[in-house]
C-alpha cells in the first residue's frame, strides 16, 4: 500500500483509459458502461437496491458514502460499483459508471491506503477523483474521434457520445491537453466509429461533404476516410450519377445509350463497354465489393476507385462540389467552461 498521490497524475490516467479501450476491443461509439463492466465481471447496483437491503433512505445513502450519484467498493476481493438511479438522466449515469470503472482500473482501491471500508471518499482523496474523471472523458469520448465532430455543437457532441452538457464542454476544453499526452502506438493505429441516429444526426464526409454510411470506413464519392457527424436538417451534398440496377449494372449504357435490358454478362452487347460500377481492385485489396451505387467513385470498403471512375464514366467529384468551409478554423475556439480539473463539475 502506498499514500495517495497528492496531485492526480494526468497523463498516466490518459494512457490506462486508452489501454483500456484496447484491452476491451472498443471501437464504436458511444459505449454503454454497463456493458463494460459486466464484461470485466463488476457487479453493479443502484442507490435504491442498497436502500432497501440496509433500510436506509437515499438521503442517508448519500450523506453515508458523500456522493450523490455513486460510489467503488471492495469487499472480499470483489470489486463493486454503486449509483443513484434516482431522479438522474442516463447520461449522468454513465459518467457514473465509467467513472467508478476508472477506479477500478487504475487500481485505487487495492494500491493506495483506503479506509477499512474501503470506500473513496470524494472529499478526502481529490486526486483520486479527478483522475477517475479524467479517466471516464477518456474512455467515453477519445480524443481522436473529435476530428470527425462538429467541435462548435456542444448538444451534438453531447448526443453522439451520450454524455451530459457539461461533460461535452469540459470534454472539449480539456481535447487538446488529453490529446497531447503520450498515446499507446496500438491506440493510434485504432479505427474509431461513431455510431449514430438517423433521427437525430448523419455523418458527412470533411472533404466533399458527401453522406457517409457507418457501416463502412471509406467515402464512396472521393476515397476519404475523415467524416464527421452533423445534424439531420444540415445540408449534404449528393452526388449525380448512372443509373444503375440491383447488380450495379448501368441501365442505360453511358457510351452509346442503349437501353435494351441485357442480362448476360457485365458488357453492353451494342458497343461492348464495361457498364457495372464495383471495386476495381487496382490496389490489390481483394475486398469482394461487387456491387456500387451508380454516383460512387471509391469503394466505401477498401477506398480504391469505382470502375465508374477507373474507366472514366463519372466525371471528376469536385465539379459539382461546392466550396466547403474546413472545420480547422473552430478547433481553437474558446469555450466558457472550467480549466482547471480540479474545478470539474463531475
Amino acid at each position: 500500500m502506498v499514500k495517495v498521490p497528492a496531485y492526480a497524475r494526468y497523463e498516466y490516467v490518459t494512457r490506462k483509459s486508452q489501454q483500456f479501450l484496447i484491452e476491451n476491443k472498443v471501437t464504436r461509439f458511444p459505449i454503454d458502461p454497463f456493458h463494460l463492466a459486466e464484461f470485466n465481471d463488476i457487479p453493479v447496483h443502484t442507490y435504491s437496491e442498497l436502500s432497501k437491503l440496509r433500510s436506509l433512505s437515499i438521503e442517508d445513502i448519500i450523506l453515508k458514502v458523500g456522493s450523490k450519484d455513486g460510489f467503488s467498493a471492495f469487499d472480499d476481493g470483489i470489486f463493486m460499483i454503486f449509483y443513484n438511479d434516482v431522479d438522474h438522466v442516463a447520461q449522468r449515469i454513465n459518467f457514473t459508471i465509467m467513472h467508478e470503472l476508472g477506479h477500478f482500473y487504475l487500481d485505487h482501491l487495492t494500491e493506495f491506503e483506503i479506509p477499512p471500508r474501503n470506500l473513496i471518499n470524494p472529499f478526502k482523496y481529490h486526486s483520486l477523483e479527478n483522475e477517475a474523471n479524467c479517466f471516464a472523458r477518456n474512455v467515453l469520448a477519445p480524443a481522436p474521434l473529435f476530428s470527425k465532430c462538429d467541435q462548435r455543437d456542444i448538444e451534438l457532441i453531447a448526443s453522439t457520445f451520450n454524455i451530459t452538457l457539461k461533460a461535452a464542454k469540459t470534454r472539449l476544453d480539456f481535447l487538446e491537453k488529453d490529446f497531447s499526452n503520450n498515446c499507446l502506438e496500438t491506440y493510434r493505429r485504432t479505427e474509431f466509429h461513431i455510431l449514430h441516429s438517423e433521427k437525430e444526426e448523419k455523418m458527412m464526409c470533411n472533404l466533399c461533404n458527401n453522406h457517409l454510411n457507418s457501416n463502412y470506413t471509406y467515402c464512396s464519392n472521393c476515397g476519404n476516410n475523415s467524416y464527421r457527424l452533423v445534424r439531420k436538417e444540415d445540408k449534404i451534398m449528393i452526388y449525380s450519377g448512372i443509373e444503375v440496377d440491383s447488380k450495379g449494372k448501368a441501365v442505360i449504357c453511358p457510351y452509346c445509350s442503349n437501353s435494351e435490358p441485357n442480362d448476360l454478362g457485365d458488357h453492353c452487347h451494342q458497343c461492348g463497354a464495361y457498364i457495372v460500377n464495383k471495386c476495381s481492385n487496382q490496389k490489390g485489396f481483394n475486398c469482394g465489393t461487387n456491387v456500387l451505387p451508380g454516383n460512387a467513385r471509391h469503394c466505401p470498403v477498401c477506398g480504391d476507385m469505382s470502375t465508374f471512375n477507373y474507366f472514366r464514366v463519372l466525371g471528376p467529384y469536385h465539379i459539382e462540389r461546392p466550396s466547403i468551409p474546413s472545420l480547422n478554423q473552430y478547433e481553437n475556439k474558446p469555450v466558457d467552461v472550467p480549466v482547471h480539473d480540479d474545478d470539474l463539475p463531475f
